[in-house]
Parts: structure tokens; sequence; C-alpha cells
């Protein structure tokens, strides 16, 4: 990925959680280059019926439409309690979105599985592996292709992935199964008080795994989180809203936040 001898792109990604039907595609025309994997969660889940209502038919397919956009169905597991065979029922109407709609570019790329535990359990360890490998070896997912800086080698490498995202929102003891996993899930004061991502840094973790979602952010912090980020994680979001709001529109810097990840850093 090249942009010039004067810098070096910073290898982030941006995770999107938007749990609305509309979707504002400025950010992804204007930064062809960033890659987002936009989470769609039609009714804290896909739904009752065998596909999303009118709005996410409409929309999904719009989304997909761009490369450097992939998509993944919300999922919400209970902290790994909820009934497994219902999570495995969700995963399957989510794979046969494409197939039901008779359009390719309803199918989505992989499942977020919301409210996954923290602290490592085997039980629970268990229960989360056998849903991570529904998403992996059903037919119906798409398979876009997902660009990463690799581990310790610093190189570049492009992988498909039918991706499995799991929000602890802390550090856990899941992420051998993830594909990506938010071990980040907090306020900016929180973060402040945390004494920022001293203790994720110190967990070593493979950074192309590794999500942050940042919510009631100062748009002035935002060039010090994003510094701060840079080779601890790949992906992640950043909002000035709150919690809730965060999840069901854009925020103000919005724009900004994604303008960061795009600019490369001179060294």
């Amino acid at each position: 990925m090249e942009r010039g001898s004067r810098c070096t792109p910073r290898m982030f990604r941006i995770i999107r959680p938007s749990y609305i039907s509309t979707h504002s595609c400025s950010s992804v025309k204007a930064h062809p280059t960033v890659q987002f994997t936009v989470i769609v969660n039609p009714n804290s889940g896909p739904g009752s019926g065998e596909l999303p209502d009118e709005a996410f038919l409409a929309e999904v397919p719009k989304l997909n439409a761009y490369d450097n956009v992939r998509t993944v169905g919300y999922v919400k597991t209970g902290w790994a309690e909820d009934d497994l065979n219902t999570v495995l029922a969700e995963i399957a109407t989510y794979a046969a979105w494409a197939s039901k709609a008779n359009d390719p570019l309803m199918g989505v790329d992989g499942i977020f599985f919301d409210e996954t535990p923290s602290e490592y359990d085997d039980a629970k360890h268990e229960w989360l592996n056998t849903a991570v490998q529904a998403v992996k070896t059903r037919e119906g997912f798409g398979d876009k292709t997902v660009g990463m800086l690799t581990f310790r080698t610093n190189t570049y490498r492009d992988s498909v992935l039918t991706t499995a995202v799991l929000n602890p929102g802390t550090i856990s003891g899941y992420t051998d199964i993830a594909d990506i996993s938010v071990e980040f899930e907090k306020g900016y004061d929180q973060w402040k008080t945390d004494g920022g991502l001293t203790d994720l840094q110190a967990e070593g973790l493979d950074p192309s795994k590794v999500a942050i979602i940042m919510y009631s952010l100062p748009e002035s912090a935002l060039e010090e989180v994003v510094k701060e980020a840079e080779g601890t994680a790949q992906w992640f979001f950043l909002t000035s809203d709150d919690q809730a709001q965060g999840y069901l529109g854009f925020s103000a810097m919005f724009a900004n936040f994604v303008a960061s990840v795009d600019n490369g850093k001179t060294r």
C-alpha cells in the first residue's frame, strides 16, 4: 500500500457499530484505502424473519458494493449463557440472506458476537468455539479480502476471512478463537482513569486481532488516542457521542476520525 516516500500508512482498520438501517457512505467513498467492518444489527440479531426489513434490504447491498467494506451480522451471546441453538439459528439466518434475497450483495461476511465473556472458563470456551466454527464452516458468508500488517514481521498481506468478531469489551481469555476481539470498549474518562492502554499493551496480542471501541471522546484528544493505539490494535472505532448514541448514528468527529486513520505518519 504505497503512499509515497514521505510517510508510512497507519495500519488501522475501522470496525463500525451501526445498529441503524441507514448508513452514510461519504467516508467510505472519500477514503477507499481505509477498510471498514460494519456491524449490521436489524433487531438485536437478524430479526424473526428469513430476511430483515426493507430498509436493511436496501442498505446492506449498498455497503457491500464497496470493495473496502465488509459487513458482519450482530448476534448477542449473553456472556455465552444464552441458548446455543438459538445463536446457531441466528448465524444460519444471516448466512442465508444472500440466497433468500437472490442478491449476492445481501450476504454478510461474518458475525459480530456481542456480550462475550472475558474471564476464561472451559465450558464457555467450548460454547464460543462451537459458535465461531459454525460461522467458519457454514456456506453463505462472503469472502472479501482484508489487508493486514503481519504481527512482528511488519509485512503487508491480504487475507480472506469469514470473520468472527468477539466483544468482551475488556481483556479476555478467548482471543485464540476470534479473528478480531474487542479488548477495550470504554469511555474516554475510563481510558484516562485506567492509564490509557497500558494493561492491553502488556498482553502482547497480535494487533491484527485486536479492536478498540471508545466513546465520549473529546475531538481534541483524537490524535492522542490514535497515536497510543498504534501498534496495539489494527481495528478501532472512536466516537464523541456516548455509548448508546454512538452506535445509532455518526458523531460530529466521525469524518475527522476516518481521516486520522487514513493519514500516514512521518517517520
